[in-house]
């Protein structure tokens, strides 16, 4: 082992062996660094250090670098114990940091890296630091080591896409939020892909449907699927509610979904969008494809509403109660609409409940993210009554409004079982196979015999499982089974 690189980091100790790869701790003016040391792909890494600079202001910047023995060397600022790891071995990070500091650090670090046309290749819990209320990221490496194991991405085909980068984000939010390490492996990831849902086991309360929909969306087994930047940007515009501020939030893992709406600062550029519109159709127009941008500025379109002339005394009151800023600019696009659909939502419209029925087929078995508000938010209920689906089918009307208690109790069951009220879907799909009856399931786990030890804890804790035998007529059964095996 070396006992200097570069003529004056002088080595503490070896931190890591790789067949490519090797790191090493060091000082230098009684400053702690790590030494990276290549052996491998000379001319391939000094292409790219002499072509790309990462300029992001949450990577840390390499200190310097050279060539000694036929091995390309870099040199880092070292930071001692502030690894989130180090953090989570005593408790989880709280929601509020991780929305408020570490997903823009990491989501601004990897869109630039992306843009250049390389991936991180090391986004873990272990290379993250935290320093005050800030967070650095480790510098991209030169090559992808291996040495992620359980936050690497299942997939057997080359690692060089941009999803790969996401995915260990999921897996890195996980573990932050869940303060453990879900995975030792990629293979024990791939197999819980397989079983669909990699959250399966995590307790609902653990965390928050928000940062649920957002994990499960960066892990998703379709890759192609999987989000990347712009999702996850829409994803952090739409909860700004999880930016809670105060000792309180800091340690409250169980607050309510809906936290009360920040007042956004007085916006130029809003108020000289809203002049653009002087007639009531113009205006709804106008704000919808806007809807994302625009719904944290409602007092100002309520006053570009008054000043055009339209009556807003009775709506101001109803949007001030709101804490839902989606919910806000629905009720504002329900007093500006004149068209016979069932509403916008999202800046979307649904022209009736088929739509709605039809866009959450789409995303089944995942969690539709804006579909999954449209139902929290309470939107759904207030609206179904009124649909024609309602009056044709007066028993399901009762199973619906049925629902605000479990969604209260149990948001994504309550959305599962919303999905199989609205759809009449018969089918349920495990990794053991398809059954459209209860008839078709115990037949396909008398094939599969072998493996219902392996299989029932799993399916036993899966919300689409219990909200299809719901659907079956086992309501009542299922509410035993959930406490008997949640634990």
């Amino acid at each position: 082992m070396e006992n200097v690189f570069l003529e004056k980091y002088e080595v503490v100790k070896q931190v890591r062996k790789s067949k490519n790869l090797s790191s090493y701790l060091c000082t230098h003016n009684n400053k702690s660094y790590i030494a990276y040391v290549y052996s491998n792909g000379m001319d391939a890494i000094k292409n790219r250090v002499d072509n790309v600079q990462f300029k992001s202001p949450f990577l840390i910047q390499r200190e310097t670098y050279g060539v000694e023995k036929d091995s390309w060397i870099e040199i880092y600022p070292y930071i001692h114990n502030a690894s989130l790891f180090q953090a989570t071995l005593k408790e989880a990070i709280p929601e509020s940091f991780v929305y408020r500091t570490v997903l823009p650090a990491l989501s601004a670090t990897l869109e630039e890296v992306h843009q250049k046309e390389y991936i991180h290749g090391e986004i873990s819990p272990r290379n993250l630091f935290r320093k005050g209320n800030e967070i650095f990221i480790s510098h991209p490496k030169l090559m992808i080591t291996g040495s992620l194991r359980g936050y690497y991405v299942p997939e057997s085909e080359p690692k060089s896409q941009k999803q790969f980068d996401f995915y260990s984000m999921g897996m890195t939010l996980s573990h932050l939020l869940l303060g453990e390490e879900k995975f030792k492996s990629a293979y024990q990831s791939a197999k819980s892909l397989n079983e669909r849902r990699i959250l399966a086991h995590v307790e609902e309360d653990a965390i928050s449907p928000e940062f649920r929909v957002l994990i499960e969306s960066l892990i998703h087994p379709d890759r192609k699927q999987r989000w990347g930047f712009k999702e996850v940007s829409e994803w952090f515009k739409e909860n700004s509610h999880l930016d809670s501020h105060g000792e309180a939030a800091e340690s409250d893992k169980s607050r309510p979904v809906a936290a009360q709406e920040k007042p956004p600062e007085p916006n130029e550029n809003v108020i000289n969008f809203l002049k653009g519109f002087v007639s009531q159709p113009e205006l709804l127009q106008g704000i919808l494809p806007e809807w994302n941008n625009i719904k944290g500025y409602t007092a100002l379109i309520l006053q570009r509403m008054e000043t055009i002339g339209l009556d807003i005394d009775i709506l101001s009151s109803e949007v001030d109660r709101e804490v839902f800023p989606d919910r806000k600019l629905f009720l504002i696009t329900e007093h500006l609409r004149k068209e016979e659909i069932l509403c916008y939502w999202k800046g979307k419209a649904y022209t009736s409940l088929n739509d709605v029925i039809a866009e959450i087929k789409t995303q089944f078995p995942s969690v539709h993210r804006d579909l999954y508000d449209f139902l929290i938010s309470g939107t759904f209920h207030e609206i179904y009554p009124k649909t024609e689906f309602a009056k044709k089918y007066p028993k399901q009307l009762d199973r619906v409004l049925g629902l605000k208690d479990i969604c209260q109790a149990d948001p994504v069951l309550g959305y599962y079982r919303w999905y199989y009220l609205l759809t009449f879907d018969q089918s349920f799909t495990c990794s053991i196979g398809t059954a459209s009856s209860i008839q078709d399931f115990v037949e396909l786990l008398y094939e599969y015999k072998d493996e219902v030890n392996t299989l029932a804890p799993t399916l036993l804790k899966n919300k689409i499982f219990f909200a299809w035998l719901a659907q079956k007529g086992y309501d009542s059964s299922t509410i035993e089974w959930q406490k008997m095996f949640a634990s």
